[in-house]
């Protein structure tokens, strides 16, 4: 195998950069020239957004909403409190309670499941929903927000829900705080400790050694509704946040970004109008 790799690595080209790409300062392109395959830009509100078309698979799509708070971002009375924004995110918003956006997902044969649709890291956190896109054709709802939209409609207006809508008041934080705590117990095993000490003293002296994200019990067990509604208030700002969307759209480009307007210029400081945080 050794020598195998070895040979493989003999026969690729030498790599000009300045022939490539024009010297090493020249800056990485976000994607291809073509607009009709890429485009990026930043809303009024300032949400970036990036869409990059995709035919492969073919009739399949990637959305994600990235959120620019993690578990650095965490008071020392905060830590875990991003995780379990995550959490409730799926549990209820503004205008869908009761696990409405899971049945959506389910009604739609998105790709749903534990772990699969959200996470937390260190600087981020993310959403995402992989959905059919070879019809644009309305689906029957139950939900009044989500009759007569085209599935891809649907899937921003969740992500726009998780940018601005995330519902945390104390019964839902009651109920996630059980689940929270089970996957608290689960990172707990002899090897992730053992992986835990070893980022612990690969970062030392910096704050990334401490906050886990999954952060501490006392906090997950203890901490308010007020405090997590302060935290989201926060941080789930559009300057924070950026969508994308990759895959075979049956929509152009045109009018993927009229809906990301329509669906995202309107958030104005996701849950009221406070100064912005850095």
């Amino acid at each position: 195998r050794r020598s195998g790799n070895s040979r493989a690595f003999k026969r690729l080209k030498p790599f000009d950069a300045e022939k490539e790409m024009g010297g090493f300062n020249t800056p990485i392109p976000l994607g291809p020239s073509d607009t009709n395959a890429f485009r990026h830009g930043v809303l009024s509100n300032g949400l970036k957004y990036f869409v990059r078309k995709n035919p492969h698979p073919k009739g399949r799509s990637s959305l994600a909403l990235a959120v620019q708070v993690g578990s650095v971002q965490e008071q020392e009375h905060e830590r875990g409190v991003a995780h379990i924004i995550e959490h409730l995110a799926f549990r209820g918003t503004n205008k869908f309670s009761n696990y409405d956006i899971v049945h959506f997902l389910e009604s739609i044969g998105a790709d749903f499941g534990a772990d699969q649709n959200a996470y937390t890291a260190f600087d981020e956190t993310v959403y995402e929903l992989f959905i059919p896109s070879d019809s644009n054709e309305p689906i029957k709802h139950t939900n009044k927000e989500l009759q007569d939209l085209s599935t891809l409609d649907r899937a921003l207006l969740v992500l726009s829900e998780f940018a601005s809508g995330i519902r945390a008041t104390e019964n839902d934080l009651q109920l996630e705080r059980g689940t929270v705590i089970d996957e608290w117990r689960q990172s707990k095993t002899s090897q992730n400790r053992m992986v835990e000490s070893h980022w612990e003293a690969t970062m030392k002296d910096s704050k990334y050694a401490s906050r886990l994200p999954i952060g501490l019990e006392k906090v997950i067990r203890n901490c308010t509704a007020e405090e997590v509604q302060a935290f989201r208030d926060k941080w789930y700002r559009p300057e924070h946040q950026a969508v994308f969307l990759v895959g075979d759209f049956v929509e152009s480009m045109e009018d993927i970004e009229r809906k990301l307007q329509s669906v995202f210029e309107g958030i104005q400081g996701a849950f009221g109008n406070h100064p912005a945080q850095s």
